[in-house]
């Protein structure tokens, strides 16, 4: 642990930004940014990006423009400017920590990083898809052809915990009709990646993102079913038996966290983030428990009425 927060005192107090170190950096990069060009996958990934963000100045891609504008005394500039003040930084250790033992090396390292005894706060830069739908297709060159599609759906949803779980609920729902429809039934993909999450900062808002290959013959008819599959959720809500499943396994899983490090940094986090009191095991199998069919119905009815959309296909090139 003390070499753990001399390292972590020298991040503010001693960063080293040295020129030979930087040009190696720019040399590996620029080998990077060559292979990169005939890369499906980042071509696919870069137009998500800008699109996602309805091409704000703040979205980076890797391409020469962004090797061209970097600058090492600049980097410097911005490095000092974030870490010159700890005030502004919360420190939380987790793990094989004895207070008694520790407390004094944290006090000497941490303690003794310059503070200037101010707080930020955050500036929202709305970034963020254009609103209403965003729909992008392009080809590229592929040795083996194939079409990778991806979708997502995003909107404003107020906060509580109970909609957060509802949110992640659909979305594991969502994911267990696709493996049944587009994957077993109709042979269409290896499968369906399906993400869906509900964010507080910097304003509530729900997001559900969804992507997968195909064949290119096949992409119509599955992206037919994607949307049949959420007109289902909202007109007539999830299989009870579907449900229950779900929420066995958020309880399951989150059980199994409770020994994990990582997780008790993020309740950590959010507790002090969100001036939240933490929820015990039983309490939050309380609130998975209460969620009903016709919660998620409500849920997908907010979620799929007028969302802001993103549609991204890359075939190939004919």
């Amino acid at each position: 642990i003390e070499t753990m927060l001399q390292l972590c005192y020298m991040r503010f107090e001693s960063p080293r930004f040295d020129e030979k170190a930087y040009q190696v950096f720019i040399n590996q990069m620029e080998t990077i940014m060559s292979n990169l060009k005939a890369d499906n996958n980042q071509a696919m990934q870069d137009t998500i990006t800008l699109v996602s963000s309805n091409h704000n100045p703040r979205t980076i891609t890797l391409d020469d423009d962004f090797l061209d504008n970097i600058d090492l005394n600049k980097i410097e500039e911005i490095y000092r400017q974030r870490f010159r003040n700890a005030s502004d930084f919360t420190f939380i250790l987790v793990g094989n920590i004895d207070i008694e033992r520790d407390l004094p090396i944290v006090q000497k390292y941490i303690g003794s990083i310059g503070t200037e005894n101010t707080r930020e706060t955050y500036v929202d830069h709305q970034i963020g898809p254009a609103k209403g739908n965003s729909i992008v297709h392009f080809d590229r060159e592929m040795t083996v052809d194939k079409t990778t599609i991806f979708t997502s759906l995003s909107g404003k949803m107020k906060y509580s915990r109970k909609n957060q779980l509802c949110v992640s609920a659909l979305g594991k729902l969502l994911d267990k009709r696709y493996m049944e429809t587009i994957r077993e039934e109709e042979g269409g993909t290896y499968g369906v990646s399906v993400g869906a999450s509900l964010r507080r900062l910097p304003e509530p808002k729900y997001s559900l993102v969804i992507r997968f290959d195909t064949d290119p013959e096949k992409k119509v008819r599955l992206l037919e079913i994607v949307h049949n599959e959420m007109e289902s959720l909202r007109k007539e809500g999830a299989d009870i038996q579907d449900l229950e499943e779900v929420k066995k396994a958020f309880i399951k899983v989150r059980k199994e966290q409770l020994d994990k490090n990582y997780f008790w940094q993020g309740a950590i986090r959010s507790t002090l983030m969100y001036e939240e009191d933490f929820l015990s095991m039983d309490n939050y199998e309380s609130l998975v428990n209460s969620i009903t069919a016709k919660d998620i119905r409500k849920t997908a009815k907010k979620m799929f009425a007028k969302p802001d959309m993103v549609e991204i296909i890359m075939n190939p090139l004919k």
